[in-house]
Parts: structure tokens; C-alpha cells; sequence
């Protein structure tokens, strides 16, 4: 039987802190190299890059399908960011996470739109 290792005190916080300066990094936009090579540019290749409800009727459901690709070199992972609250009657987002994928693999998440009102 495996046991992980206790942690001290010091080991956690040193943990906490390689982490947090790691997602800093990420969220900033570092470059990152992979086997030697430095990958610039986006990590993800959406389909559509735009979604938009047109010409739509009031009370009738609309669905789109977003289909996310991982188009790095290297194993990714995403999350879908909440909806502003002034929007959350209006759209329902539906996806299965995937975890990590790796490079190459898609994941496809579903926007519903049911508009109440004539508004742009």
C-alpha cells in the first residue's frame, strides 16, 4: 500500500507558494517551452471563434455547439469562466470537464440561449 508523504508546516506553505507563482505565470502569458521548443500563441483553436444568437424568437430555445481543441504540444486543461449575472437567465452552459487533454483531443460545450425579451 502507497502513503503519501506528510507534509510539513514549511513543505505546504513552499507547495502553496511554487503554485500560486506558477498560475501567475500562466495567467500572464509566459512563454512556454515544450521539448526544447517555445510555443507562442494560443493553446486552444476554437470553433466558431464567435458565437452569436441572431434573429431569434422570444420564449424559443436556441443551441450552439463550441467545439475546443487543444492545439499545443503538450497536455492542457480549461474551465469555462461563470456568466455575468445580468445574463444568467438568458444563457445555460453545458459541458462535460474533460480534465487534462492532451495535445490534439476536443471538448465540445453547449450554449443555450431563451430569450424572455425582444433586447439586443
Amino acid at each position: 500500500i502507497f502513503k503519501a508523504p506528510v507534509l510539513d508546516k514549511y513543505m505546504e506553505r513552499k507547495l502553496r507558494e511554487v503554485r500560486a507563482e506558477r498560475e501567475a505565470l500562466l495567467r500572464k502569458g509566459v512563454e512556454k517551452k515544450i521539448l526544447g521548443k517555445t510555443y507562442k500563441g494560443s493553446k486552444f483553436l476554437c470553433q466558431p471563434e464567435i458565437v452569436e444568437f441572431k434573429d431569434f424568437i422570444v420564449g424559443k430555445k436556441r443551441r450552439k455547439r463550441v467545439v475546443l481543441t487543444n492545439v499545443s504540444f503538450t497536455f492542457n486543461s480549461f474551465r469555462v469562466e461563470g456568466i455575468e449575472m445580468k445574463y444568467q437567465d438568458l444563457f445555460e452552459v453545458n459541458y462535460k470537464p474533460p480534465g487534462r487533454m492532451s495535445a490534439g483531443l476536443t471538448a465540445t460545450i453547449e450554449i443555450v440561449f431563451l430569450p424572455e425579451q425582444n433586447l439586443d
